[in-house]
């Protein structure tokens, strides 16, 4: 028996790109592991995978991926006709794969997206397994419909992460629907307290997109410093490119700071006070299960769906509840939001007992993160 399994781009830093390399390498310890990428932007994976691991990139030459929104007329065209005829070739490619699929292997899909992209070319007597990786409301009207409609049709098993998530799910593919599973990701790191409140650093990760929401955190961190002149904030595996206009703006210069892509998150991780997530939605929020399985306090929005699971509020963290969580998600920044984050980082600031706590009892999510339980969890999926 083999196993597939299919995602966007593989290649870059995120969440479900993690996963995905340690799936694969745990598995193929038992099975035969491919893993499909559709698209190959850079030379190298940024996660590591073992030499027992196929990959496949189903685009390889990507080169023209920028064009297609350019002002420049003659580079839209010269992609429009890239595109239909790289197009062509990419189908053929496609069918090649599953003419070596057989009805004893597995197919995983990374989200839900990828599954959607490779439709034309599933069967029902495939056995898929499906990532719920962004929730059902993140999706926009054409997606839900195939979702709903299709899509489920020819799932065995739909894994989320949370029970808000699960329950979602259970009402909207009320027909037909696959088994549904809360299969929680497993930790990528081993981890060690690094927590230090001395060193007055606020740290947040993730890459540069609408959905992390930095500017919110840049605006809400400006009302800190205006108290706590002292502390800084740190942003890793994003660009200050993005966000220098605000920041000149706030007069941040000196105090906001910026890493790129990182591999080794304790080392991004490393001396932070405490860390904040502003994420308008999340599959599943690994950056902030690592920061607390590290013992940083840390503080959330209740973002869609599921931060309930991560942070146990004024246990081991701080969850800011949003006013309204699915204006947010759809982009909608209100002040209110901002203003209470603000407070929130100035509460914890000013209460180090409370800080010191939330650190000890962070430590306790790796019993429930734990990576080889996880593992067995989809190996009894997989028999």
């Amino acid at each position: 028996m083999s196993v597939y399994i299919f995602e966007e781009n593989i290649d870059k830093m995120g969440g479900v790109e993690r996963i995905v390399s340690l799936l694969a390498n745990n598995l193929s310890s038992f099975y035969d592991v491919n893993v499909i990428s559709l698209k190959k932007t850079k030379k190298e994976e940024f996660f590591d995978y073992k030499d027992t691991v196929k990959r496949i990139y189903i685009d390889e030459h990507n080169y023209l991926s920028g064009w297609h929104n350019n002002k420049n007329v003659l580079k839209k065209r010269i992609y429009s006709l890239y595109y239909r005829i790289n197009n062509f070739f990419l189908k053929t490619k496609k069918k090649q794969i599953f003419n070596k699929i057989n009805e004893k292997d597995i197919l995983i899909f990374g989200r839900v997206q990828v599954a959607i992209k490779w439709m034309p070319y599933l069967k029902k007597n495939y056995k898929i397994i499906i990532r719920d990786a962004n929730h059902y409301y993140c999706n926009n009207i054409k997606e839900k419909k195939i979702i709903t409609e299709l899509l489920c049709d020819y799932t065995n098993l739909l894994i989320v992460s949370s029970d808000e998530s699960k329950k979602v799910y259970e009402k909207v593919l009320s027909k037909n629907r696959p088994l549904i599973k809360k299969i929680y990701n497993p930790l990528g790191i081993v981890p060690s307290n690094l927590y230090n409140y001395n060193e007055k650093k606020i740290v947040a990760v993730g890459r540069f997109d609408k959905q992390k929401a930095f500017d919110v955190l840049i605006k809400a961190f400006s009302n800190v410093h205006k108290k706590h002149a002292d502390w800084r904030l740190e942003i890793v595996g994003c660009e200050k490119m993005y966000f220098t206009d605000l920041i000149k703006k706030l007069h941040l210069d000196e105090v906001v700071s910026f890493r790129g892509e990182e591999k080794d998150i304790k080392k991004a991780l490393y001396n932070s006070s405490l860390y904040v997530m502003t994420s308008r939605y999340e599959g599943y929020a690994n950056s902030l299960v690592e920061a607390i399985s590290c013992g940083i306090p840390s503080i959330s929005f209740n973002w869609l769906l599921g931060v309930e699971e991560i942070i146990s509020n004024h246990q081991n963290g701080e969850i800011v509840f949003l006013k309204d969580r699915f204006k947010y998600a759809a982009g909608v920044n209100d002040e209110d939001d901002i203003k209470n984050l603000s407070q929130t980082i100035c509460f914890l600031i000013e209460n180090k007992k409370i800080m010191d706590s939330y650190s000890k009892k962070g430590l306790e999510i790796c019993k429930t993160r734990d990576k080889d339980k996880i593992i067995d969890c989809w190996k009894r999926e997989l028999e």
